[in-house]
């Protein structure tokens, strides 16, 4: 999974440039910016770039806890990869919630 993560925040970088590049070229070219992220394909792409962040985010601190030998048996080590992923999903259904204006 931070594999997959990794490679959605590699791929949607360019989407993510290209509208804080318009953002601030001009206001015409802000609200073209607003009209487009205000989409509902746009809302979507955010909350799984916002789910491939915590998702990253949250992996890298227990590899780092794994780098310290904290964790590092076989049933710990699965535990804390299941923790990272029953985390990072409510974390970012939340986060997805409140873009679609459900929260």
């Amino acid at each position: 999974m931070p594999r997959i993560s990794g490679a959605m925040m590699f791929v949607l970088l360019p989407l993510c440039l290209w509208l804080f590049d318009l953002s601030l070229r001009s206001e015409t070219s802000y609200r073209q910016m607003r009209d487009f992220a205000d989409g509902w394909f746009a809302k979507i792409v955010l909350a799984a770039l916002v789910w491939a962040l915590v998702h990253h985010l949250l992996a890298g601190i227990r590899y780092l806890s794994l780098d310290l030998d904290l964790g590092v048996e076989l049933a710990a080590a699965r535990r804390s990869g299941w923790i990272v992923f029953a985390l990072s999903v409510p974390l970012a259904t939340a986060f997805a919630l409140m873009l679609f204006g459900a929260l």
